[in-house]
């Protein structure tokens, strides 16, 4: 042990909250299965079976948990402020990307 330690100060900038982590891959998976189904109805000219209906309910799902995460990821002390929005700004794109992709499937 240190004699020089100054107890009293966290330093926490390379800690990241595990909350902030499982929001951040879920918006990355989110994003993901969005892309592929897109690519895949688009390669199979909408005959791609009942897969591409899967992939953006799971996508829906996986946006959905991030943000929750995310939220729940703000409230930890570890980790910096930007890493958490960096967050539930991924997971928010994958929820409006796969809202997207369903009212543009209603309407069309």
């Amino acid at each position: 042990m240190s004699i020089f330690r100054k107890k009293g100060y966290n330093f926490a900038d390379d800690i990241l909250a595990t909350d902030t982590i499982i929001s951040f891959v879920f918006g990355i998976l989110s994003i993901i299965c969005i892309i592929i189904a897109v690519i895949w109805g688009i390669a199979t000219k909408g005959n791609a079976g009942a897969i591409i209906g899967v992939l953006p309910a799971a996508s829906l799902i996986m946006s959905i948990t991030g943000l929750l995460f995310g939220y729940f990821g703000t409230k930890q002390v570890e980790g910096g402020v930007n890493s958490k929005r960096v967050a539930i700004l991924v997971s928010a794109i994958g929820l409006i990307l796969t809202l997207f992709i369903f009212f543009v499937g209603k309407f069309t």
